[in-house]
């Protein structure tokens, strides 16, 4: 058997003996937490269990455990991103897919070994690649930590219990542990087992703890435990993210360089084959006056220089070396059997970092060079990090002209108050959506102890001037209290609002803002209430806009909550109108009107049009598919309007296939569809009765569709792709639960949820380099708001809806 393969058997096994219990205890969990109200700490606990749980399956190609996981996984993601609860109809759906759990598990038959000679890099870790472990609670004091590390392609392992991390460290351990130090109680078997094979071991094992506290007290207790990097909230991911790096990285960094400068010939070499055993490159030079040359063409990282020479002294050659300023901090560690102490200041006064006394002793010679040397390369990083450091007063992204709001001041709140009444009076039009946004700066007692009262002001005053520049014209901004601020915008829809609320989100956070040379992070949460003309109670929208934000509140620092979507608004005559007789109706006589939306590629200036079916309201105007939707399911329509929109797809690429023209053309499915054991044949025969082959019909599938049964969907997907219709999952998620379902289906396209599209840049790109890694285009909707981060999608998007490209009658 190859090693590798004995070494995942053995692994899986490990994992078999334990799945009983853990899936047991899901169970047990998941009962206790949907039969009660919805506590969504707790939910965000469970939520991790499972998220492990399917991460190491995955791990161990136990596949038909991970599929089913990462169902439930997606499932729940929604209301743990949301912070809100589901209700009674989404609970049934989460009932279901945990009976599916229970069935997989029950039916479950692993894998023989011979299964595990071919690995790919997704299924494990190369064996030589370093991995992180990160043993957290299951209220997550660090959320964005995990996703930012794999964005950055590292293997992070997450636990929640101290038993099965003791037992992957028993294993292998890693280079590098995170641990929240609230969990440090737990950890004592752990940190033990770490200590003791860092004593044995070259390469040892990295800890750093994140901490609610900047306590000293804590500090010093992690450090006694042998923490190197102690990090305390508000986190920087970022920072955090970049250490772990770098010390995952150590292997592939530049050796450590040093020059031995030392007339004796024994004492040098004796110095030099010391630092070589230690990795470290060392070259000696015996003839002082030569010691330039040979700085100059082996750019050391420290220099060993004894103090007794007879051409040249080792201060004169220091004080000498000093005035060239490639090694004006370069460390100069002197070398010498002087005992006295005032000898030796005086040495180190010309320039000398450090002073070793002979005769040497090899482990302080190679602690003290390795000590100064990584000390050297951190200072020499963070002096690049400040020189390339943004300006201090933090400067909006630009705004395109026409959407600049030119209002320079806060409104006050009864002028909040009556710009809510007029919006709420029935002055909305075309279906457009308002939201109430509550923005609160939740540490702002913290800022006023330590920058003081005066300049916490100040800085609330800056923030409220931020929050106007972020928003358009029309909008509205006032400050309701301390540390409170809301906003008022009309947009085109919820999905647009919840954008908004996001960029305003992200605008904040991710600034710095400095008062009196002070950096200050805020930490904001922030509630949402979309509106229209049908809510006449604005007292309602501001309560529940507040209830919204103590739910982000709960949630963590930097969370933006969305309160429960309101019902669109329905036209005035059908009320006394059946929809289902209205969608009966359209179905026989034919009246559906489709419409289209062109998506572009730049680089190739091929397009996608995708279609959809809209309902004539009776009075000029069309209620779309997210109206109509529901009644059609509660009518048993669905089938009949999915076959519509398939037949009216395959009639425009009959009729452009005969006028020479190859297009693409995306129509959604309804979840229906995944179920359906006779749609698959349908769409055969209508493929060969056209004689349609290779026929650029790209079926849409929504991504919270596709993961109530991911193994019926991937079947599903299989047999489109063998007959050439590609697949697109629509409303996607920019996360690492979603990058699992399109790895597992390899669907062709996403089409990027519009919430997500006021990212940073930097998540964007991880995001498509991960998307182009599984082989699938980046789909890119139109959105009402041009900021930024949208218009990098737009640059970066494999095809764009741009703005303006509004829907066409076809």
């Amino acid at each position: 058997m190859p090693a590798l393969s004995a070494n995942i058997h053995k692994r899986q096994q490990h994992l078999l003996d334990e799945l009983p219990e853990k899936i047991t205890s899901i169970v047990m969990e998941w009962r206790q937490l949907s039969r009660n109200d919805w506590d969504q700490p707790a939910a965000k606990k469970f939520f991790t269990s499972i998220q492990d749980l399917a991460e190491a399956s995955e791990r161990l190609n136990l596949f038909q455990i991970s599929e089913t996981l990462v169902s439930f996984e997606i499932y729940l993601s929604s209301f743990i991103d949301s912070g809100l609860s589901p209700n009674s109809e989404q609970l049934l759906e989460a009932n279901r897919l945990i009976k599916a759990l229970q069935h997989t598990w029950e039916n479950f038959e692993p894998p023989e070994i011979s299964e595990y000679s071919d690995l790919d890099e997704f299924d494990l870790p190369d064996q030589n690649q370093q991995q992180i472990y990160y043993f957290r609670a299951g209220n997550d004091i660090a959320p964005d930590l995990v996703p930012e590390l794999e964005s950055q392609n590292s293997t992070v392992l997450t636990f929640i219990q101290a038993d099965d991390l003791l037992a992957e460290i028993e294993k292998e351990v890693p280079q590098v542990f995170v641990f929240d130090l609230n969990l440090l109680g737990s950890l004592k078997r752990v940190i033990e087992f770490i200590n003791h094979h860092n004593k044995d071991a070259k390469q040892q094992t990295h800890l750093l703890c994140l901490s609610q506290s900047n306590s000293i007290k804590l500090n010093l207790e992690a450090t006694r435990c042998g923490v190197e990097a102690f990090y305390a909230q508000p986190f920087n991911v970022k920072k955090i993210s970049q250490q772990i790096i770098e010390w995952t990285l150590q292997d592939d960094e530049l050796p450590y360089r040093v020059v031995v400068v030392d007339d004796d010939p024994a004492q040098a070499d004796f110095a030099t084959s010391v630092l070589q055993r230690a990795d470290i490159e060392t070259v000696s030079v015996t003839q002082p006056l030569n010691v330039l040359e040979v700085l100059y063409d082996f750019k050391p990282d420290l220099i060993l220089m004894d103090i007794y020479m007879p051409e040249a002294n080792g201060i004169e050659l220091t004080t000498a070396i000093r005035t060239h300023s490639e090694f004006m901090t370069t460390p100069i560690v002197f070398l010498s059997g002087e005992q006295n102490a005032d000898k030796q200041l005086s040495a180190l006064s010309v320039g000398g970092d450090d002073f070793i006394a002979k005769p040497i002793r090899p482990n302080r010679l190679i602690s003290s060079v390795t000590n100064r040397i990584k000390r050297h390369r951190e200072l020499q990083k963070q002096s690049r990090e400040s020189a390339s450091e943004a300006p201090q007063r933090p400067v909006a992204p630009p705004i395109a002209i026409k959407e600049l709001n030119t209002n320079s001041t806060l409104f006050k709140r009864d002028q909040l108050f009556d710009h809510l009444s007029k919006l709420v009076s029935g002055q909305l039009t075309n279906n457009h959506c308002a939201g109430f946004v509550h923005f609160e700066v939740g540490n702002l007692d913290e800022i006023r102890e330590g920058i003081g009262r005066t300049e916490a002001d100040e800085l609330m005053n800056v923030i409220g001037q931020y929050l106007i520049e972020q928003t358009e014209s029309g909008d509205v901004v006032a400050r309701l209290g301390n540390a409170v601020f809301a906003v008022v915008a009309e947009r085109l829809d919820e999905e647009s609002i919840t954008l908004f609320a996001e960029q305003l989100l992200n605008s904040i956070t991710e600034s710095h803002f400095t008062i009196d040379g002070f950096r200050i992070h805020p930490i904001c949460y922030v509630g949402v209430r979309p509106f229209n003309s049908a809510i006449s109670d604005i007292s309602t929208i501001i309560s529940e806009g507040e209830l919204a934000s103590e739910e982000a509140k709960k949630s963590g620092g930097n969370q933006v909550v969305i309160h429960p979507t309101y019902e669109p608004i329905v036209p005035a005559n059908s009320v006394e109108e059946s929809y289902h007789t209205r969608l009966q109706d359209a179905l026989r006589d034919d009246s559906f009107q489709v419409v289209s939306r062109i998506f572009n590629n730049p680089s190739d200036e091929s397009e996608i049009k995708q279609l959809a079916l809209t309902l004539p309201t009776g009075t000029g105007g069309l209620h779309k598919e997210t109206d109509f939707i529901p009644a059609a399911r509660e009518a048993g329509l669905i089938e009949d309007i999915d076959l519509l929109i398939t037949r009216q797809a395959l009639s425009l690429l009959d009729f452009h296939r005969h006028q020479g023209e190859n297009i693409n053309i995306l129509i959604k499915q309804n979840r229906e569809f995944l179920a359906d054991q006779g749609r698959i044949p349908w769409i055969r025969e209508q493929l060969r009765n056209r004689q349609l082959v290779g026929t650029g019909l790209i079926i849409g599938l929504n991504l919270q569709d596709i993961v109530s049964d991911m193994v019926a969907a991937r079947g599903h997907i299989e047999a489109l792709q063998k007959m050439g219709i590609a697949v697109a999952i629509l409303r996607f998620k920019p996360n690492s639960s979603a990058l699992k379902v399109l790895r597992f289906l390899n669907a062709e396209y996403v089409v990027m949820s519009r919430r997500y599209l006021g990212l940073d840049r930097k998540t964007v790109d991880n995001f498509m380099e991960h998307a182009h890694r599984f082989n699938a285009k980046v789909i890119i909707p139109h959105v009402s708001s041009a900021r930024i981060p949208t218009q990098h999608w737009l640059q970066v998007g494999d095809y764009c809806q741009m703005k303006g490209a509004n829907p066409t009658s076809e």
